[in-house]
C-alpha cells in the first residue's frame, strides 16, 4: 500500500521490494512482543483459553461485530451473508504431540454468525476427510496455509456439496 503513494511507476518498483523485505519487518520486530509466536493462540491446548486470550478475544469479537454491522448494511438481508472458514494444514495433521489447532477462531466466528442469522460453514471437518492420512497433499508445502491445486479442487467441491445442503 505505501509504494502506491509513489506518482511514478519506476519509483513504486522499487519501493516494493525495500518495504516488503527492509521496511515492514523492522516495524514487525519494533512493535511485536518477543512472548507472540504467529497463530499461537491456535496452538495453545492448555485449559481455559477465554480467561487466558480474554484481552485479544474481546478485541478480536469486537472487530467481528464490526464487521458483521457493516455487511449488514451491503447485503440487505442477513441470508444473503455466508462465512466459509477452510482449515489451515494445522487443522488436519496432528502435531508431534499428536494436537491439531484449537477452534478458538472458528467458535468466535460461528458465534458471530448464528448471532447475525449468518450462513456459517466450517470445511475443517470435512476437509479433514477428504485428506485422510495425507493432508500434505493439499497444500503447496507441508505447513503452508496456501491450498495446492489439487487442495482448491477438493475444497471446492467441499463447499459447492455443502452450499447446495444449506
Amino acid at each position: 500500500m505505501e509504494s502506491r503513494k509513489h506518482p511514478l511507476y519506476l519509483m513504486r518498483l522499487a519501493a516494493k521490494p525495500w518495504l516488503s523485505f527492509v521496511h515492514m519487518p523492522s516495524v514487525i520486530e519494533r512493535y511485536r512482543s518477543a512472548d507472540f509466536a504467529l497463530f499461537c493462540y491456535s496452538e495453545d491446548h492448555s485449559g481455559d483459553l477465554e480467561r487466558k486470550y480474554s484481552e485479544a478475544l474481546s478485541v478480536f469479537r469486537a472487530n467481528l461485530h464490526e464487521l458483521a454491522d457493516v455487511l449488514k448494511s451491503y447485503a440487505w438481508d442477513e441470508s444473503r451473508v455466508l462465512f466459509i472458514l477452510h482449515p489451515h494444514f494445522q487443522h488436519l495433521r496432528p502435531n508431534t504431540e499428536g494436537r491439531v489447532w484449537n477452534d478458538l477462531v472458528s467458535s468466535s466466528i460461528e458465534k458471530i454468525c448464528m448471532a447475525n442469522n449468518f450462513f456459517f460453514f466450517n470445511a475443517t471437518e470435512t476437509m479433514k476427510q477428504c485428506a485422510g492420512a495425507h493432508p500434505d497433499d493439499f497444500y503447496w508445502r507441508v505447513g503452508d496455509m496456501h491450498f495446492s491445486f489439487k487442495g482448491l479442487q477438493e475444497y471446492s467441491t467441499v463447499v459447492h456439496l455443502s452450499w447446495h445442503r444449506l
